[in-house]
């Protein structure tokens, strides 16, 4: 079971997403992570991120959105 857990991806929702730095250094690091999500209010750093990820970040323009679209999805919060 151990060994199954740690084979699949980390699902992770992105906060405050920017250009993509924490996905890219995730990337970069080897680390087995799926972005389920990212989320940002910067529309310029959005455009930014889907050129580097072809997926465009929520819009969001408060913490609580975030909350709300995230409370949908499922992502890993302890391993």
């Amino acid at each position: 079971m151990e060994d199954e857990q740690q084979q699949q991806p980390w699902r992770v929702l992105e906060f405050y997403s920017g250009i993509g730095g924490m996905r890219y250094s995730a990337m970069k690091a080897g680390v087995n992570a799926k972005m389920v999500e990212a989320f940002d209010i910067n529309d310029l750093a959005n455009d930014v991120y889907q050129h580097n990820f072809a997926h465009r970040p929520f819009q969001v323009y408060t913490f609580a959105q975030c909350i709300f679209i995230g409370s949908n999805l499922k992502v890993d919060v302890e391993r």
